[in-house]
């Protein structure tokens, strides 16, 4: 039986500040665009993801705009936080 582990996904400032609808997909490292893991509230800010201890690649888009972030270790027992950068062609103040 694998440990498991948390990890939460804050949104980028400006959906935030837009409260613009997004989506999150964690995916295993390496491996995007296969099965992927669901959060477990697509309604709530910050995401939550609750996996087997581990390294993830993660997606998220709102609004035709996509963000990746790869390697993100997921460590057993613990909750793991990241913050979402700018989508590329994304205005920054």
């Amino acid at each position: 039986q694998p440990a498991f582990g948390a990890l939460l996904v804050h949104p980028p400032q400006s959906w935030r500040d837009s409260n613009t609808a997004w989506r999150a997909s964690v995916f295993l490292h390496g491996i995007v665009g296969r099965a992927g893991f669901a959060s477990v509230s697509e309604d709530v800010i910050p995401r939550l993801f609750v996996l087997p201890a581990g390294r993830y690649d993660l997606t998220a888009s709102s609004a035709g705009l996509e963000v990746s972030v790869s390697d993100i270790e997921v460590p057993a027992n613990h909750t793991r936080m990241t913050v979402l950068p700018a989508a590329t062609g994304e205005s920054r103040p």
